[in-house]
């Protein structure tokens, strides 16, 4: 209903000036016609000076048609042109669209039809007769045709733009699934729609972002969003059950395994959406790091909407295509689109962490995993950030589960203590200061069990190099990195009552060995030399 009344607002105030401008031509031609009405002598009244004889009726319709013809021309022209040069831009499936718009047609069609109606009406008039009905019948639609011409044009403009666009093809979607709720019968055609709809944001987004327009890209996505996340999963359990059954007709170039699964779990038009994300950051350049978050953002709102209705499958395909952002990202070299996904998916495990207390450690794993394998392929800056995400998600699982704090805090060590003898010093130092910073915590807030998790993977680390980061630490009290980054904060910086607690982490770390007990003397062992002091080096007295 919002909607609907949001477009009309925005059709009056599109027409608004045409309107304006209509009327005030109007009322220059009663004040103008009055004028003459008062010069002469013959026609004293309005009414008499703008009824015309047969021959001013036939010019005017000659004027008429013509003008009429002429305005049809520039609306042509502008339709060919607006169409050719937004479906250059974006997508050829621009031109469905603007037939699909009942306005362009309504236009088109009162233009068409007032020139037929004029010639109908030259055809009336005869030199002793004026059908005065029809003239001023054709004389009303003329003007109703040049009133609404510039306010059509500047539509037109308007309804080109990508983001105008987008809006509407969220709409025909929605339609279509309201559609398929109501009528069954017809959800193979609603189906039908939904995936051209889909397809069509999918292809203005691909361009926008090929051709550099990142507002658009950005739309698109965000459209995405909506029709999923507002549109689609709250009534997902209304539509009818043949609704979820695929064929490679829906899911071109899918394999035969990806379309059994889809059926199976009810999520083919996730995946679809989920899947031209994946396309997006193929084309992506390193630099546009707001398609990227956009993109894990959207898709962490997606696992959020699954968590909140219960869609355990839609939970586990979310998941699935974080890690294969991951992927992607290292199939590019692109170490800046792990920052945003990583923080996404840390933020989605702690959101839902009360509802799927699960879900956090499989995040953990995975971000793990992909850290190592970013440093594996040469990327070791990756492998720090994925440990503060993994800590961080440790700081709030022990506010409400300690027990799965504790593993989260192994899986931590555990990777660690693998590393320790074998990374480079990047990686190393970025995983090493997570643990620290984690320990720190644990220090402060009396969290005993998961300080002794996190002491067995440092206590792994060469006591050297444990030693240079926490001395760093101690010193740093600058919070930002001197460099701009995505996760701005140092990793050597600590807040101050946390860079207090150093000393004391130093003495869980390596605690001083008790001294060992003296073993007695057997029979015939010499004596044990006593401790040299500075007594027994003295000068003997004589």
């Amino acid at each position: 209903m919002s909607t609907s009344r949001e477009r009309r607002r925005a059709l009056q105030q599109l027409f608004a000036p045409g309107l304006g401008l209509a009327a005030a031509a109007l009322a220059l031609v009663v004040v103008v016609a009055a004028i003459d009405a008062l010069r002469s002598d013959r026609h004293r009244s309005f009414a008499s000076l703008l009824t015309p004889d047969p021959t001013a009726a036939g010019l005017t319709m000659g004027l008429l048609g013509t003008a009429e013809g002429v305005a049809i021309a520039i609306v042509i022209v502008v339709v060919v042109l607006g169409v050719q040069l937004t479906a250059d831009r974006y997508s050829p499936r621009v031109i469905d669209i603007f037939i699909r718009d009942r306005l362009n047609g309504a236009v088109l069609a009162l233009f068409l039809g007032s020139i037929i109606f004029t010639i109908g009406a030259s055809a009336e008039i005869k030199p002793d007769y004026v059908p005065y009905a029809t003239v001023y019948t054709a004389m009303g639609l003329a003007i109703l045709d040049f009133t609404i011409l510039l306010p059509y044009v500047r539509y037109l403009f308007q309804v080109m733009r990508g983001e105008t666009i987008i809006v509407g093809i969220r709409r025909h979607a929605a339609r279509a699934i309201a559609r398929a709720i109501a009528s069954p019968a017809t959800q193979a055609q609603q189906r039908a729609a939904v995936r051209e709809s889909l397809n069509q944001v999918a292809d203005i987004a691909l361009g926008s972002i090929q051709e550099g327009d990142t507002e658009v890209a950005l739309a698109a996505i965000h459209t995405l969003r909506g029709l999923v996340c507002d549109d689609y999963v709250p009534v997902k359990d209304e539509l009818p059950e043949r609704w979820f059954t695929i064929s490679h007709d829906d899911m071109p170039g899918a394999s035969e395994q990806t379309i059994v699964q889809v059926d199976r779990t009810r999520t083919w038009l996730e995946h679809l959406v989920l899947a031209t994300f994946v396309d997006l950051m193929g084309e992506t350049p390193a630099f546009r790091k707001e398609i990227i978050h956009a993109i894990a953002s959207t898709t962490r709102d997606f696992g959020r909407r699954a968590v909140h209705h219960g869609d355990r499958e839609l939970e586990e395909l979310v998941v699935r295509f974080f890690n294969t952002y991951f992927r992607a990202a290292l199939n590019q070299r692109a170490p800046t689109f792990a920052y945003s996904v990583m923080n996404e998916y840390r933020r989605l495990a702690v959101d839902v962490s009360a509802g799927r207390p699960d879900l956090p450690i499989r995040v953990a794993e995975h971000l793990l995993r992909y850290g190592r394998a970013f440093d594996a392929a040469g990327m070791p800056f990756i492998i720090g950030t994925a440990a503060e995400d993994v800590s961080d998600l440790i700081v709030e699982m022990a506010k409400h589960d300690l027990d799965r704090a504790l593993l989260l805090a192994r899986q931590l060590s555990d990777t660690l203590t693998e590393m320790a003898s074998m990374a480079q010093a990047v990686s190393l130092n970025g995983i090493l200061k997570a643990n620290v910073k984690l320990a720190l915590w644990a220090i402060a807030e009396e969290q005993h069990q998961i300080l002794s998790r996190i002491a067995q993977g440092l206590n792994a680390v060469q006591p050297k190099v444990l030693e240079n980061a926490l001395k760093r630490m101690e010193v740093t009290t600058e919070r930002v990195f001197y460099e701009v980054s995505d996760r701005v904060v140092a990793y050597d910086w600590v807040e101050d009552h946390m860079r207090e607690l150093i000393p004391i982490l130093r003495t869980h770390l390596r605690p001083q060995e008790p001294a060992r007990p003296l073993r007695p003397r057997r029979s015939g062992e010499p004596k044990p030399a006593s401790p040299v002091t500075e007594a027994s080096t003295a000068t003997p007295r004589s």
